[in-house]
C-alpha cells in the first residue's frame, strides 16, 4: 500500500494481522493491532514488605480498541512498513520471511497477545478443565468452517481461566486466535445477535 490509500478507520492488514488506521500523518501513518493482546496487572501491596503482585491474561475485549486515547499501543508506520501493508486478508503463511512474525518480537505490541499465549502454550502449568455449553458451541462453529483438526485438546487456558485456540485451517495455516470464552459469553447474551453473525463477523478473518 502507498501512503495515499490509508485513511483513519480503515482496516488493513499487515504482518499476518488485522490493523486500523488511527492517523494519517504528511509521511506515517498510526494503526492499533486488532488481534488479541496480553494483558498486565500489577497490584501493589498496602505494606511495603509484601511482594508486587503480577497477573497476565489474554483478552480480546473491544473496549481496548476505543479511542483515542486508546488503551492499547498506537505503532507508526514509515514508508517501508506501509509497503508490506494490504487490503488483502493475509495471514501468516503469506509472508515466508517473516512466518513466525506473530510468535516474535518481543517489544512488537501488535503481537503481544500472541506472544502471551505462545509463552502460556509452551510453559502454562494452568490445568485443564471441561469446556463450558458456550464455549463448546463456538468450537463446534469453528470444526465446521475450518475442520476437525480444531479439536478440544488445542485448547489452552489463560491464568484467567479463558479457553481460547489458534485456529487452523484446513491448509494447516495457523492465522487467527479465537478466545471460545468471550465469543461463547457474547453469544449467549445477544451481544453477538445471530450464528451468523459469530461466523462471519467474530469467527472469519477481516
Amino acid at each position: 500500500m502507498k501512503h495515499s490509500h490509508f485513511r483513519i478507520g480503515l482496516k488493513f492488514w499487515c504482518g499476518g494481522q488485522p490493523w486500523r488506521c488511527t492517523d494519517v500523518g504528511t509521511r506515517v501513518i498510526t494503526a492499533i493491532s486488532l488481534a488479541p493482546h496480553e494483558v498486565v496487572e500489577v497490584t501493589s501491596p498496602r505494606r511495603s514488605s509484601a511482594r508486587v503482585k503480577t497477573r497476565r491474561y489474554l483478552t480480546n475485549d473491544l473496549s481496548w480498541l476505543v479511542g483515542p486515547p486508546y488503551a492499547v499501543a498506537e505503532e507508526v508506520f514509515d514508508e517501508y512498513s506501509q509497503e508490506g501493508c494490504s487490503l488483502r486478508v493475509q495471514r501468516t503463511a503469506d509472508h515466508p520471511s517473516s512466518a513466525n512474525t506473530m510468535l516474535q518480537r518481543p517489544r512488537d505490541k501488535r503481537a503481544n497477545g500472541v506472544i502471551g499465549a505462545a509463552a502460556i502454550l509452551q510453559h502454562s502449568s494452568i490445568p485443564r478443565r471441561p469446556l463450558t455449553q458456550d464455549e463448546t458451541f463456538v468450537l463446534e462453529q469453528i470444526r465446521d468452517m475450518y475442520g476437525p483438526q480444531n479439536s478440544e485438546d488445542q485448547v489452552f487456558f489463560t491464568e484467567r481461566n479463558e479457553a481460547a485456540l489458534l485456529v487452523t485451517d484446513r491448509n494447516g495455516v495457523q492465522g487467527m486466535w479465537a478466545v471460545l470464552t468471550n465469543l461463547g459469553a457474547w453469544y449467549a447474551d445477544g451481544t453477538i445477535g445471530s450464528v451468523q453473525e459469530l461466523r462471519e463477523q467474530w469467527l472469519t478473518p477481516g
